[in-house]
């Protein structure tokens, strides 16, 4: 039960059933959500999450100037990709927080980026 439990926070299980899968090889997780990769219909083992470009679709995302940025530019940034609407309470409130740290973080580290996912329509 103490591994169970160990396991269980280590890859933040919720609920059952759950299936991670992890390289043999590494160490690492390919996914925490192998549960959704097995009941997808067409699914390709070993149930490789998408990458951002897969899920993007585009060569290219746009900047807050509204210009073209390529997706290959943000390889070997850390990401944050900030889900948020401005029609949402709690992410206004949020965004302002989140600006400050950006631009704090990006004083001391060129290497991070956000990415605004917009629910707006």
């Amino acid at each position: 039960r103490k591994k169970k439990a160990e396991l269980s926070t280590k890859f933040k299980v919720q609920g059952i059933p759950t299936l991670v899968l992890v390289d043999g090889e590494t160490g690492k997780t390919i996914t925490t959500d192998g549960r959704s990769a097995v009941m997808e219909e067409g699914a390709t083992f070993p149930f490789k999450p998408k990458t951002l470009a897969d899920i993007l679709l585009k060569p290219s995302i746009l900047n807050k100037q509204g210009d073209k940025v390529d997706l290959a530019s943000l390889q070997g940034k850390v990401l944050g990709l900030y889900f948020s609407a401005h029609w949402c309470g709690p992410c206004r409130a949020f965004t302002p927080v989140l600006v400050k740290t950006y631009n704090k973080l990006k004083e001391q580290n060129s290497q991070f980026e956000i990415v605004f996912v917009s629910s707006d329509r």
